[in-house]
C-alpha cells in the first residue's frame, strides 16, 4: 500500500502539470507564435543543462551517504551539498559569462533576447539545482507528500504568473520567462522550508570530497546528455529556423511530461529493484509494474500517432500541428529508454557506477555526433535517428554488460512490440492523411491491438500491485 501511495504522490502532481499545461495552451497560442515558444524553449535548455551539471552524481551520494547516518550526520550532508551547489553554480555563471560570445561565433548565432531572458537563466542556474537536491531526499527519505504540495504549488504559481502577465499586462513572450523565473522562486521555497531542520553550520569535508569525486566521474556524462538538448536547438534555429524550435520544443513537452510521470514510478520502484537485485531475485515485481508502463506508452504513441494532429491543432490554435509525428516518435524513444531497468539496479547494487556512466557517456556522444552531421543534411530527421540510436546504443551495452556478471534473460519483449504498432500507427496515419472520424478508428483499432497483445501483461501487473504482492515492501525499508 506505501508503494502506490508513493507511486501516486509523485504520479498525480504531473499528471496536474501536464493537464494545466496543456490546457492553457489554446489560451497563450492565440497571442504567441511558434518562434515565441522556440525562443523560450532554447534558454530553457540552457538552464537545465547548467542547472543539471550542478547536480551531477548527487543521487548516488545521497543514496549511499544519506540513509546510514543519523540526523547530526545528515544536517552536516544535506547543508555541504547546498554549499557545493551554489559554489558550482557560481563557477558555471562564471564560465556562460565569459564565454558567451565564444559560442555564438562556433554557431555563428545569435539568440533573440533581453536582459530578462539573461537574468532568468542566471536566477535558474542558482535555485533549480535547489529543488533538485530538496526532491532527491525526499526520495530517499520517503517524503512524498511534500513533493506533491510543492510541485503542485509551483505549477499553479507558474501557469498564473504567465496567464497574469501576458494579457494583463500585454508583456507578449516576456511572460514566458516570468513564468519560469515563478517557477524557480516557488520550487526554491518549497525546497528551503522541507530543508530548514536539515540545514546546519557546519559542513562535513570528507563528504565534499567523496561527493566531488562523485561529480567529476559523472560529469561527462551529464556534459554529453545534458548538452544535447542545447545543441540540437541551436543547429534546428540556424538550419531549419527558429519557428521549428518552437514545434519540437512542444511535441518534446508532451515527452517531458510523460518522462515525468514514468520517472515517478521510476522513483517508487527503484528501491524495490535494488532489493530484488541484491537478494538475486527474477525481478518479478518490478517487471510486472515495467510492463504496465510499457502498454501506457504505447497508448499514448498510438494516440499520438492517429488523433494526435487533431488535437494539438485544437491546443495550439493549429500553429503547432506537426509536434503529433514527433510525439509519437518520442514514446518509442521512452519504450527503449525504460528498458534494462532489471539491469541497472544490479549495476547499482554491485557498485559498478562507473561502467553506467561510460555507456551512458558514449551513447549520448553518438547521439551528438550523429545530430551534428545530419541535422545540417536533412533537419528533423537527422534529429530523430540520432535521439533513437542513443537509447538503442545504450540497451545493447547494458546486455553485452550483464551478461558478464549474471545469468541474462531478455524480459521485456512487449516494449519492442510496443514500438512497432506505434510505428505501424504513424505510418498509416501519415500515408492516408485522414478525417478526424477516420483518425478516431484508427486509434481504435490500434487500441485494441494493444491490449491484445499486453493482456497478459497488465493482468500480472494487477495482480503483483495487489495489497497481497506489495506487503513485503513495507517490511524492507
Amino acid at each position: 500500500m506505501r508503494l502506490r501511495a508513493n507511486v501516486m504522490y509523485v504520479f498525480v502532481p504531473q499528471v496536474f502539470r501536464a493537464v494545466l499545461g496543456l490546457s492553457v495552451l489554446p489560451v497563450t497560442t492565440m497571442v504567441l507564435e511558434a518562434s515565441d515558444f522556440g525562443v523560450f524553449a532554447i534558454y530553457t535548455v540552457i538552464s537545465n543543462l547548467f542547472s543539471g551539471l550542478v547536480v551531477s552524481g548527487l543521487m548516488y551520494s545521497i543514496s549511499h551517504e544519506l540513509l546510514k547516518r543519523k540526523l547530526e550526520g545528515k544536517k552536516k550532508v544535506i547543508t555541504s551539498l547546498l554549499v557545493f551547489s551554489f559554489c558550482f553554480s557560481s563557477l558555471l555563471v562564471a564560465v556562460l559569462y565569459a564565454f558567451s560570445h565564444f559560442l555564438i561565433n562556433i554557431f555563428d548565432y545569435e539568440l533573440p533576447g533581453s536582459a530578462l531572458y539573461s537574468w532568468v537563466l542566471v536566477v535558474s542556474i542558482f535555485l533549480v539545482p535547489v529543488w533538485i537536491i530538496a526532491s532527491s531526499i525526499i526520495t530517499v527519505e520517503s517524503r512524498f507528500p511534500v513533493f506533491a504540495v510543492v510541485s503542485i504549488a509551483e505549477t499553479v504559481t507558474s501557469v498564473g504568473v504567465t496567464i497574469f502577465t501576458l494579457f494583463v499586462l500585454g508583456l507578449g513572450r516576456d511572460a514566458l520567462f516570468y513564468g519560469a523565473l515563478t517557477s524557480a522562486v516557488t520550487s526554491f521555497v518549497g525546497a528551503i522550508f522541507f530543508l530548514r531542520r536539515w540545514i546546519c553550520y557546519e559542513l562535513d569535508k570528507h563528504f565534499m570530497k567523496a561527493h566531488l569525486l562523485v561529480c567529476l566521474r559523472s560529469l561527462p556524462s551529464s556534459i554529453v546528455e545534458k548538452v544535447r538538448n542545447p545543441f540540437q536547438n541551436l543547429l534546428f534555429a540556424k538550419y531549419v529556423g527558429t519557428s521549428f524550435v518552437g514545434v519540437f520544443n512542444h511535441s518534446q513537452q508532451y515527452m517531458n511530461m510523460t518522462r515525468m510521470m514514468v520517472k515517478a514510478v521510476t522513483n517508487a520502484l527503484w528501491k524495490p529493484a535494488l532489493v530484488e537485485a541484491r537478494d538475486g531475485g527474477d525481478f518479478h515485481f518490478v517487471l510486472s509494474c515495467w510492463s504496465c508502463m510499457y502498454f501506457f506508452l504505447t497508448i499514448l504513441g498510438v494516440f499520438f500517432a492517429t488523433v494526435g494532429r487533431d488535437v494539438i491543432g485544437v491546443l495550439t490554435n493549429y500553429k503547432m500541428v506537426d509536434a503529433h509525428w514527433l510525439a509519437a516518435v518520442w514514446m518509442v524513444v521512452l519504450l527503449v529508454e525504460n528498458t534494462g531497468r532489471a539491469e541497472v539496479a544490479t549495476i547499482y547494487d554491485r557498485g559498478l557506477v562507473s561502467a553506467s556512466e561510460i555507456m551512458l557517456l558514449i551513447s549520448f556522444g553518438i547521439s551528438l555526433f550523429l545530430m551534428a552531421i545530419l541535422i545540417p543534411s536533412i533537419g528533423v530527421a537527422g534529429s530523430v535517428i540520432a535521439t533513437l540510436i542513443s537509447p538503442l546504443a545504450h540497451r545493447f551495452m547494458l546486455i553485452f554488460y550483464i551478461r558478464k556478471l549474471c545469468n541474462w534473460r531478455f524480459r521485456e519483449k512487449r516494449a519492442i512490440f510496443g514500438g512497432l504498432i506505434v510505428f505501424a500507427s504513424l505510418g498509416v496515419s501519415l500515408q492516408i492523411d485522414p478525417t478526424l472520424l477516420v483518425s478516431s478508428l484508427l486509434f481504435a483499432f490500434f487500441l485494441v491491438l494493444t491490449f491484445v497483445v499486453f493482456r497478459g501483461e497488465i493482468f500480472w501487473g494487477i495482480r503483483t500491485l495487489l495489497p497481497a504482492h506489495t506487503g513485503w515492501l513495507v517490511s524492507n525499508k
